[in-house]
């Protein structure tokens, strides 16, 4: 397969509503696509930079996590053939 691409998305969990008195799981707060990933180089360690204006409403770092994923952008279904969770 060719044509793969990297992406992150940085989601939270535990987000309340106080409006509504409970609280969400898995609240996508931001997606780096392959676009913004400048320079990758196949086998070589990536940084990424998580100051995103977006985590400005974050009120807990601690809930927020980090999946690396290979997207086939280019498929019918778009489907990620694999994904990793950043600790």
């Amino acid at each position: 397969m060719t044509d793969l691409v990297i992406g992150v998305m940085i989601y939270e969990d535990s987000v309340y509503l106080g409006s509504e008195g409970k609280s969400v799981n898995h609240v996508v707060r931001d997606i780096i696509t392959s676009e913004e990933i400048i320079g990758f180089t196949p086998g070589a360690i990536q940084e990424f930079n998580l100051s995103s204006e977006i985590l400005n409403n974050v009120k807990n770092m601690s809930n927020i996590h980090v999946v690396v994923y290979v997207q086939a952008p280019e498929s019918p279904t778009k489907e990620i053939l694999q994904a990793a969770y950043v600790e």
